[in-house]
Order: C-alpha cells, then sequence, then structure tokens
C-alpha cells in the first residue's frame, strides 16, 4: 500500500479533510481573488463600461471552466477509485485521454468563438455603448482557451494523486502572474480590457507550464504519455458522465448570466449600469464560493476511495464533518456580505448611484447563502460516488427548474427588483428541498452500508 494509498485510508478524518483540502483552498482563494482584483482593475480605469464588458465575455469564461471542469474532475473521480481499486493501467489512461480529447474541443471551441465573436457579444447581452470593450476582452480570451482547459484539468488530477500542493502552487501562480501583469498591461500600455484579457490567458499558460514540468519529475500515473493519446470512447463515456454535474453546474451558470444580462437589458433604465453591478455582484459571489470548493475537492478523493475500498464509514463520516464546515464558513461569510456590501461596491471606482444602488441588490441576492451549504455537500457527495444523476438533479434544482423561470417571470410583473429577488427565493426553496433529500440519503446509506462495517 503506497503512503498516498495509506493516508486515504487509515489516518484521521478530521486531518485528512484538511491536508487535502487546505492546498485547495488556498489556491481557489487566489483564483477568486484574481477575478475580484481584475474587476477591480478595470473598474477603476474604465468604470461601468468596462465592467459590464467582462459581465457580457463572463458566460464564455464559465462555459470553458465547465467543460474543463467536467473533464477534470470526472477523471480525478475516476482516477481516484481506480488507485483505490489498484487498476493502474486504467488510471494511466484515463488522465492522457482526457487531456487529448478536452485539447482538441478547446481548438474547435476558439475556431467557432474568433468566428462568430459579434454574434456571441450580443447574444451574451451587449450593447453597443460598450461593444468595444467587449469585443477587445472577448476575442483574446477565445485565443487562450487551451490553456484555461488545460490548466483546470491538469490541476483537478494533480489532486487526485495526492499533490493537493502542487495543485495549490499552479493556482497561485497563475493569479500572481495575472495579479502582476493586470496593472501592466491596463495601465502601463493602457490597453483596457484587452490588457486585461491577455494577463489572464499568460497565467493560464504559466499555471499549466508549472504542472507540465512538475510532471517530469514524478515518477506516477500522471505523466504524459503520447502513445495514450487516443480516442477511447469507453474512457471519455464514463469521464463525461462522471464529471457531467460540473459541467452543468457551470454551464447552468453561464445560461444564468446571459438571462440575468439580457433581462437587465429589457427591464433596467440603465442597462449598462445593472450589468455592471450584476458582473460585481456575481464576481463576489464567486470570491465567496471558491474556497469552499476546495473543501470538495479534498473531500471528493477521500469518499471515492473509502468507498470504493468498502470503507463506508469513513466516506460517511467525511461527509458529516465537511457539511459542518461548510455551513459555519456560510454563516460567517453571509454577516460579512451584509455589513461590507457598500465596501465591495466602492473598490471597483464605480458611481455613488451604481455603488448605492449595488450594496442593495447584493444584500438581497446573499441573505440565504447560509443554507446552501447542505446541496454543495449532497451534489459533491454524490459525484465522488460516480452517481451523477442524482448530482445533477440537485445542482439543477437551483440553478435550471427554480432561478431561470423565476429571473423572466418575476420581472414581468415587479421589474428591474423581480429579477434580484429570484435568486435569494431560488436559494431558499432548493436548500429546502436538498435538506429532505440530504437525510434520505443519511438512513438509506446507513441501511445498506454503515449496518455491515
Amino acid at each position: 500500500m503506497s503512503e498516498r494509498e495509506n493516508k486515504l485510508s487509515n489516518q484521521p478524518i478530521k486531518s485528512l479533510l484538511w491536508s487535502l483540502s487546505i492546498p485547495a483552498v488556498i489556491g481557489m482563494t487566489f483564483n477568486a481573488l484574481y477575478n475580484i482584483v481584475d474587476g477591480i482593475f478595470i473598474g477603476i480605469a474604465t468604470k461601468e463600461s468596462g465592467i459590464a464588458a467582462i459581465s457580457v465575455v463572463y458566460p464564455v469564461q464559465l462555459i470553458n471552466f465547465a467543460l474543463a471542469l467536467m473533464f477534470g474532475m470526472g477523471a480525478a473521480s475516476i482516477y481516484s477509485r481506480s488507485i483505490g481499486a489498484k487498476d493502474y493501467d486504467k488510471a494511466r489512461k484515463v488522465i492522457n485521454t482526457t487531456l487529448f480529447v478536452s485539447s482538441i474541443i478547446a481548438v474547435v471551441i476558439s475556431i467557432i468563438g474568433l468566428t462568430f465573436n459579434e454574434q456571441i457579444g450580443y447574444l451574451f447581452g451587449m450593447e453597443d455603448s460598450f461593444k468595444t470593450a467587449t469585443m477587445n476582452y472577448l476575442n483574446v480570451i477565445f485565443y487562450g482557451t487551451i490553456f484555461h482547459h488545460l490548466s483546470v484539468i491538469y490541476n483537478n488530477m494533480f489532486r487526485a494523486e495526492g499533490h493537493a500542493k502542487t495543485a495549490m502552487l499552479a493556482m497561485m501562480i497563475g493569479t500572481t502572474t495575472n495579479l502582476i501583469l493586470d496593472p501592466v498591461f491596463i495601465f502601463g500600455f493602457d490597453m483596457g480590457t484587452k490588457g486585461a484579457a491577455i494577463a489572464t490567458v499568460i497565467a493560464y499558460s504559466f499555471s499549466f507550464s508549472f504542472l507540465m514540468i512538475k510532471q517530469f519529475k514524478l515518477n506516477s500515473n500522471l505523466s504524459i504519455r503520447p502513445s495514450l493519446f487516443k480516442l477511447d470512447f469507453g474512457i471519455i463515456k464514463e469521464v463525461v458522465m462522471v464529471g457531467f454535474p460540473a459541467l452543468v453546474r457551470n454551464s447552468i451558470g453561464a445560461i444564468i448570466a446571459i438571462t440575468i444580462n439580457n433581462t437587465l437589458r429589457a427591464y433596467s433604465p440603465n442597462p449598462m449600469n445593472s450589468i455592471a453591478i450584476y458582473g460585481i455582484v456575481s464576481r463576489t459571489i464567486l470570491f465567496v464560493f471558491l474556497p469552499i470548493f476546495g473543501v470538495m475537492q479534498g473531500m471528493a478523493p477521500i469518499i471515492g476511495f473509502n468507498f470504493g475500498a468498502k470503507k463506508y464509514r469513513r466516506s460517511a463520516e467525511t461527509k458529516s464533518y465537511a457539511l459542518r464546515v461548510t455551513t459555519i464558513y456560510f454563516i460567517v461569510a453571509f454577516i460579512l456580505l451584509q455589513l461590507g456590501a457598500p465596501y465591495i461596491l466602492s473598490a471597483f471606482g464605480v458611481s455613488q448611484e451604481t455603488l448605492t444602488t449595488g450594496a442593495k441588490y447584493l444584500r438581497i441576492v446573499t441573505m440565504f447563502i447560509p443554507l446552501l451549504s447542505v446541496q454543495i455537500i449532497l451534489s459533491s457527495y454524490f459525484q465522488a460516488l460516480g452517481r451523477s444523476r442524482e448530482a445533477t438533479f440537485i445542482t439543477l434544482l437551483r440553478q435550471l427548474i427554480l432561478l431561470i423561470p423565476l429571473a423572466i417571470i418575476l420581472p414581468i410583473f415587479m421589474g428591474e427588483i423581480g429579477l434580484w429577488l429570484s435568486l435569494p427565493i431560488a436559494d431558499l426553496v432548493s436548500s429546502l428541498i436538498s435538506f429532505v433529500l440530504y437525510k434520505r440519503e443519511t438512513i438509506k446509506f446507513n441501511k445498506l452500508y454503515l449496518k455491515n462495517t
């Protein structure tokens, strides 16, 4: 039994979860910090027009991230369970097949995106008043699609192998690069949104390059082997099925952003400012959520490995402890967001009118976030076990089944405020349903597995 397998199998749950999660949490926090600081630099340089522009491009980045995360998390889940079952040949095939297929998809996305860039901009909520800023940002992002995909996938694979600190360092290198280059390109070369996009693409390439260098130094199943670059449809299907909830979770987020941008364009008296507010709110929420996704990434290999090794009690204990950690985190985040909303808006350099309105909307949107811990844990738990159908449903419940219809219907009767109210209403209803499902799953798990261990 390797050192990694011994840790996953025998180390106390609390210390094991934190040892795997802390590097991911730090890496995710750095990544979240990039999104905030990137928006702040753009806001200071270009005010509401630049923030509105990156808000329109945000769904494109979400879709790219969603596809990469689908392959990354799907492959990581299969990889962890393969290592737990000592099927090392499959583990090697999974990593190489995933990188190969994702590279092809990334190139196709770049070609399509650059060919239909204006159509995509208008579809996602762009107005002529900030068209130039949007196109400058969008085109560069499409050029860098392949670096985005590969950095996300390889980061997940390093974490699944147990190299959580290396994955963390890769994210920190990317974020630090972006934070350094942002002001250089935005202010030093006076490139505005285009400069911010260039800094982002360079950051992706640095992050992936660091992991590439590291894999050459490792004697593990993560090594890239061109001989395994094949279209193995069996592996591709399994990776996609397991990682599909991650695709849904993030691509639905893109659909929500597109819906909200276009609804604000239709119902707001000042669409550019309202879209800018949504951009700030969405980045703030991402800043809150990304660190907790680090905990989920630390939780997944523990649950997956121990379930594969038939150590069901450890899987159950990991789920319960992660739920407690997540709940406490969201309560603290709620308090800070409600008290600090005006300060968050002011950091983006917006006008006083936008600041006052945006602070009100930020408080509305985040009023029920302490309740979200159950559905996040439940979705990640199902995904770690390869139960993609259940994980997908939990994700669809809040975002597709509830939020999008509410975001379309409520503004018809209430105007712009109806859109902002749709977000907390969806949070509340989906959290209550998730709590019921969580209790049922716990009872079922206890009957089927824990009584025999």
